[in-house]
């Protein structure tokens, strides 16, 4: 299981009402070009990772520009979509100016860049430290399990979310780095990235157990701390779950 793929899939279809299929894959790939750039030297040469990282990103741009441009020749279609995109094209200025193509195409992407590795990172540590401790992760499945049940089979919705006390739970450190940032500065996606995580931990504690293949695995810190496997596991549905 991939949390990026995960995280990127719904992104997808937020931001661009991408379905998974070859074009959001190729996005994938792509995107994943760039992060690997971002904090290269910024040697624009064949061969370098900034260099691929920049023929990645006119690439993407080209691919939401064709998407643009196949919705202004389809302005119908926007009313079954109400996503990122469409909100950023109908988004107006004091003056009644809307955006350029080529402002929707750059805020797109830099809300994607800014949101899905960051999000699946994330994921990856809840796996890894959850795997670790089972105790947790048991507090964290009854809570889950006892909404789960009240909802008898709907969707969970933000309510839902805001009602799980202990999935939510989050001390307060002073003097210790805060993830989302504070003040004027607090990350514009942080609510987003929050309900990504809620719901993902909901459907997978509910029904499901996995262990780490290599619980001592190194640890790597470039371009982000994770260990060498990016935290594989063995995941199999729980018995009560079947």
């Amino acid at each position: 299981m991939d949390g990026g793929q995960v995280t990127f899939q719904n992104i997808g279809k937020l931001f661009a009402n991408f379905e998974p299929g070859p074009v959001l894959d190729t996005l994938d790939e792509l995107f994943t070009g760039m992060v690997r750039g971002i904090r290269a030297a910024p040697i624009n040469f064949p061969g370098t990772a900034y260099h691929h990282a920049v023929q990645c990103r006119r690439k993407v741009e080209a691919i939401f520009r064709e998407e643009l441009k196949r919705r202004k020749k389809n302005p119908e279609e926007a009313n079954s979509r109400n996503d990122l995109m469409d909100g950023l094209m109908q988004l107006k200025d004091d003056e009644g100016n809307q955006l350029r193509d080529i402002e929707v195409v750059d805020n797109i992407v830099s809300i994607v860049v800014a949101g899905y590795e960051s999000t699946s990172i994330a994921i990856m540590w809840a796996l890894y430290f959850l795997a670790k401790y089972s105790n947790i992760l048991q507090k964290l499945r009854e809570e889950n399990r006892a909404i789960s049940k009240r909802k008898n089979g709907e969707l969970i919705t933000s309510d839902d979310i805001s009602n799980m006390k202990y999935t939510n739970k989050e001390p307060l450190k002073p003097g210790v780095y805060q993830v989302f940032g504070g003040g004027s500065r607090t990350c514009a996606g942080n609510m987003l990235a929050r309900l990504q995580l809620a719901v993902f931990l909901h459907h997978l504690a509910v029904g499901y157990k996995w262990e780490l293949v290599n619980p001592n695995a190194q640890m790597t810190y470039l371009p982000h701390p994770k260990p060498v496997d990016g935290v594989e596991i063995v995941i199999s549905k729980l018995e009560e779950a079947k």
